[in-house]
């Protein structure tokens, strides 16, 4: 396991290793459906990142009004309460101005969550009955093909993707398929 990269494995995802990380960070990718979590803890580091030459943030999110966000909707909240899609449009008003943040949305449902700072990665499944929060979460490192890997899928995912212009402070005026 540790050849393949593998640092650590936790059994959820919010990590209070993700803010020492993020502070310095120059390149983050981030896949999800809401991204809540991620956006209610990390708003302002990332507001601050943004300001720095080079930053990049590439965000992958399921098209919220996508049967594959509903579907998972169902998972994580028991019920459809419209909260992916407004975890969505928080993250195109709130980032959409900032510099070097970039969002693609896919139609189809994500098996993994990836989650990359810099040269470290975390990655974890997308359970068909468990709110991913609770998910178990690897740690991996640039070392091992593991992190190569996911990192390639992350890039089909963009490929894949469709990219959303973030000109504008207002989600209704980006259109989602």
């Amino acid at each position: 396991i540790i050849s393949l990269g593998v640092r650590r494995i936790y059994p959820h995802r919010d990590l209070d290793e993700y803010y020492k990380l993020l502070k310095n960070a120059r390149s983050i990718d981030i896949t999800g459906y809401s991204l809540r979590g991620f956006f209610q803890s990390h708003e302002n580091t990332i507001i601050e990142l943004s300001k720095r030459k080079g930053f990049r943030l590439r965000i992958v999110m399921v098209d919220p009004k996508s049967e594959s966000s509903r579907s998972r909707e169902v998972v994580e909240d028991g019920r459809i309460t419209g909260q992916f899609e407004l975890g969505y449009n928080k993250i195109l008003k709130n980032f959409g101005s900032l510099n070097g943040v970039e969002l693609y949305t896919i139609p189809f449902a994500l098996s993994t969550m990836i989650f990359r700072i810099d040269n470290i990665m975390y990655v974890g499944p997308h359970f068909v009955k468990e709110a991913s929060k609770t998910s178990l979460t690897f740690k991996l490192d640039s070392s091992g093909p593991a992190f190569q890997q996911f990192q390639d899928e992350f890039e089909a995912l963009i490929q894949k993707g469709k990219r959303i212009p973030l000109d504008t402070a207002n989600p209704s005026d980006s259109k989602l398929d």
